[in-house]
């Protein structure tokens, strides 16, 4: 190895925390029940299948399910398939090939009928492609960059962007008109698997868990905030003259992560053939958010032109006919948080229990909450007071979240339609998961044959 600068895993300011490598160890292996030279290595608490090679203590890196991975690395490691190994490398045959396609695109798959949640590969071969040392790291150790150099990203369905010299001036703009501390987007749920240690922390100072329903469909923000009166430093300054103040509560809404309100849209984003946030504001919460407060719900069911928000997940919606497009009819809207914020910036986050009578009370009657599976106590998992309904067979003492992981996949109560066919939609399609709530945080779990119908969606 050359001496000199270390191979260095870091964080990019902006990453994902659902699209992180992560530096793991094996510390239990099984024998893949359908194939003779495969095995089952647990990783955060799911099953990871690799080949005869892998023994017990191996560091490896975890790569999560539809993460891309740096061409560099697949290439130089031969994973890539074989037709496309030939074409990168300007040759007619390789002695050695994977399964990659050309985005590097870590899928979720069945081999020998079980899901493989993720990808793994021996830490060292790192050290093999950039022929440096790597640095000291610890197991557990999570990373998006290698030397400041992309490594692993989310892997983004394409979508057509058009933006014009006004829309870039327009995005320089938003921050000016944005009052700091009152608009917030919502932040990403992660995932309940990749984070053991700081859920059984939660666990030892909350009361209660709250399960919900995960649904598949498209976010929607919408808050009543201070924002400036204008985006001209001038005019912000004549307000504060002549009327005391440069601010003003306004509407403000957006997809997950881009501004639709017409004043602050940013960028022109074809995801739907329709601007459905747009329409969901006018039909549902015009006139209808008081100062300071913010609504962050899922939008279910078809566009306005007919298709679908996400294919087949319908939710009892039927398609849009006569060019009608009736909220409960057409699409339906699932509120999971709320929030006030106050002058200051200061927020308050309300309890998923109390957010139907807030909707009440703030008049938005067509409005639901995500659907509440189950509410337990901290004691029903760690076995406080002679109290669990963790199964013996699964129980494990001092590890509450892994134990309440498992007992909702495995789901042998029926209680979370895990693995099974949707009962929200008249289509057939599969169930997503479920969002596990601990005070004011909240963790995602997916089902296995979801995230294998995700990634033949993403496909086609």
């Amino acid at each position: 190895m050359e001496t000199g600068p270390l191979i260095r895993l870091t964080l990019s300011k902006d990453h994902n925390p659902n699209y992180l490598c992560t530096v793991v160890k094996i510390e239990t292996l099984r024998k893949h029940p359908n194939a003779d030279r495969l095995q089952l290595a647990e990783v955060f608490g799911t099953d990871v299948i690799v080949d005869s090679s892998v023994q017990i203590g191996d560091i490896m890196l975890h790569f999560p399910i539809e993460c891309c991975i740096n061409e560099g690395y697949l290439l130089c490691n031969m994973l890539y398939r074989e037709k496309i190994l030939c074409e990168k490398l300007h040759v007619e045959t390789v002695r050695k090939s994977g399964f990659f396609e050309e985005k590097g695109r870590v899928k979720a798959t069945r081999l020998r009928g079980l899901v493989s949640n993720g990808f793994l590969m021996p830490i060292g071969t790192l050290e093999t492609i950039y022929n440096k040392s790597i640095e000291a790291v610890e197991v557990g150790t999570k990373f998006d960059t290698i030397n400041e150099i992309p490594f692993v990203w989310k892997y983004e369905k394409p979508v057509e962007r058009t933006r014009t010299g006004k829309q870039r001036a327009r995005d320089r703009n938003v921050s000016e008109l944005f009052i700091e501390g009152q608009w917030r987007f919502h932040y990403d749920t992660e995932k309940f698997e990749n984070n053991f240690v700081e859920i059984n922390d939660f666990l030892t100072k909350a009361e209660s868990i709250v399960i919900s329903q995960k649904l598949h469909g498209t976010s929607i923000c919408l808050a009543n905030i201070l924002v400036k009166k204008s985006k001209h430093k001038f005019i912000n300054w004549l307000y504060r003259i002549f009327t005391k103040s440069d601010s003003e509560y306004r509407d403000v809404w957006s997809s997950r992560t881009v501004i639709k309100t017409p004043l602050y849209k940013t960028k022109h984003e074809k995801f739907y053939e329709d601007d459905i946030w747009d329409t969901v504001y006018e039909q549902c919460f015009a006139g209808k958010i008081p100062h300071g407060v913010s609504i962050y719900a899922e939008i279910v069911g078809y566009t306005q032109s007919g298709g679908f928000i996400q294919k087949g997940f319908d939710y009892g919606t039927d398609q849009p006919e006569n060019n009608e497009y009736l909220p409960e009819v057409n699409y339906k809207v699932f509120v999971y948080r709320i929030t006030e914020t106050d002058n200051e910036g200061i927020v308050r986050e309300l309890p998923l229990l109390d957010l139907d009578a807030k909707l009440k009370e703030l008049g938005l009657n067509n409005m639901a909450v995500v659907p509440i599976l189950k509410i337990l106590t901290v004691a029903e998992i760690t076995g406080k007071d002679a109290k669990t309904v963790i199964p013996s067979d699964h129980y494990a003492k001092g590890k509450p979240a892994e134990n309440l992981f498992h007992w909702i996949k495995e789901d042998r109560e029926g209680l979370f339609n895990m693995e099974k066919n949707s009962r929200w939609c008249k289509h057939k399609v599969p169930e997503e998961g479920v969002v596990v709530r601990i005070d004011h945080r909240a963790w995602k779990i997916k089902c296995n044959d979801f995230l294998v119908w995700e990634s033949k969606d993403l496909d086609s």
